[in-house]
């Protein structure tokens, strides 16, 4: 069973960028992952500009034939397995970004630090 996330930014107006990511999304995953290696804004950007992720990884790392978490890089939904509509979602308020049953953990950089919120939704 998957632990569902999202892993946003707050843009300078303050909406948020965001995209899914499905496996290990509990913070002794993907956010360690991310308060270790996602630290750069111009990573987070190109990170969040690829899409939705099956899975995070300690680097962007490039397109995979075979996509698999051996390599400790992110396997991109769209990237890696050529799907459609994985592109990030933008999100007017915290509120509306976190209103998805599915999602447990959501990571939100805010320019300086990532903070981290679980769902409100009860499993």
């Amino acid at each position: 069973m998957s632990t569902n996330s999202n892993i946003g930014k707050i843009l300078p107006d303050g909406r948020i960028k965001s995209i899914y990511c499905h496996w290990d999304g509990q913070p002794s995953n993907v956010g360690k992952i991310l308060k270790k290696h996602y630290t750069d804004e111009s990573k987070i950007d190109d990170l969040l500009d690829l899409g939705s992720l099956e899975s995070l990884g300690k680097k962007i790392g490039t397109k995979l034939n075979e996509p698999t978490s051996k390599d400790n890089q992110c396997i991109f939904y769209g990237r890696d397995h050529n799907l459609k509509n994985t592109e990030p979602k933008i999100y007017n308020t915290i509120e509306s970004w976190m209103n998805k049953p599915i999602i447990k953990w959501y990571y939100l950089w805010n320019g300086k630090e990532w903070e981290t919120y679980v769902s409100k939704y009860q499993y």
